[in-house]
């Protein structure tokens, strides 16, 4: 099965426990502000070890990770994320808007500006 690197990444940072450890430390709030204010996001699809566009100047794409695997974990009962995850085409279509999803989705339960 071919990896879609954003859902991989996004599971392993959260299920390792360092999510958690940011939550808890209030650097995931810090996480979302910066994203926030950040104008120059990737499309999820496009990130590739491969292309060297993970670490970018614009953006850290483990933070993107971390954020949409939480917002994943948050949203879904473990059955939906079972059949999430072996919905390709579903998967592949949501990656072109989930960072974005996400990042509302916490600004909004944070109730952040």
């Amino acid at each position: 099965m071919e990896r879609i690197v954003w859902l991989d990444e996004s599971l392993v940072g959260n299920f390792d426990g360092t999510t958690e450890k940011l939550i808890k430390n209030g650097k995931f709030l810090e996480i979302i502000m910066n994203l926030k204010n950040s104008q120059r996001l990737p499309n999820m699809n496009d990130l590739e070890f491969s292309k060297g566009n993970i670490k970018t100047e614009d953006y850290n794409g483990y933070d993107l990770f971390k954020v949409v695997g939480r917002y994943l974990i948050e949203t879904k009962t473990q059955e939906e994320l079972l059949k999430y995850i072996n919905d390709k085409s579903k998967v592949i279509n949501d990656g072109n808007t989930i960072l974005e999803v996400s990042l509302r989705y916490f600004l909004k339960k944070y109730n952040l500006k």
